[in-house]
């Protein structure tokens, strides 16, 4: 009888964390995926234009140390908003899952959406001919998508800061 009640028990505890680990899990893939694998540009054969989002950060790596130069260390945090922007999502679950405060929410937000700007910026930049004048045909409705998705999750954040009900709403449809 002892086993039957703590396999009820056991149960009872993974229905109640199931809302809350799918939604992580569609965060997790959509970060994932967004960086990694979805092309906010067509990519050419002979092209050396960066297709995705990780391509970007993996250059902005290699950079890095030349980016912490005292003249241009305000480029290094405006790369690494950029970079937290695309796996706020998870960071913001997360947040609400440990009952994170209004301030971090907020503060959270406004750090993403800043980092979606930036993400705007460097797709747009990475296809941009400084040369030639041309204008670059090679976009996919991603090349917009992506630093809106990223915005959007910036701007839920930001209203769960301002809000006590919101947090209180948001934890309670995702923790139960």
């Amino acid at each position: 009888m002892r086993f039957g009640s703590l396999a009820w028990a056991t149960l009872q505890v993974a229905l109640n964390l199931m809302p809350f680990t799918l939604a992580l899990v569609i965060a997790a893939a959509w970060c994932l995926l967004s960086v990694f694998v979805i092309r906010h540009h067509r990519p050419k054969p002979d092209s050396f234009r960066k297709a995705t989002l990780g391509e970007i950060y993996r250059d902005f790596v290699k950079e890095a140390p030349t980016l912490l130069k005292p003249r241009k260390q305000g480029l290094f945090l405006l790369g690494l908003t950029a970079i937290f922007s695309s796996f706020y999502p998870v960071l913001l679950l997360g947040g609400l899952r440990v009952g994170g405060g209004r301030g971090l929410f907020l503060l959270g937000g406004l750090v993403a959406f800043l980092g979606a700007g930036m993400n705007l910026i460097l797709i747009v930049l990475s296809h941009t001919d400084f040369v030639g004048g041309s204008k670059c045909r090679e976009e996919t409705v991603l090349t917009w998508m992506l630093p809106l998705s990223q915005a959007v999750v910036a701007a839920a954040s930001v209203a769960i800061g301002f809000s006590a009900g919101w947090v209180a709403a948001v934890r309670s449809s995702i923790l139960h």
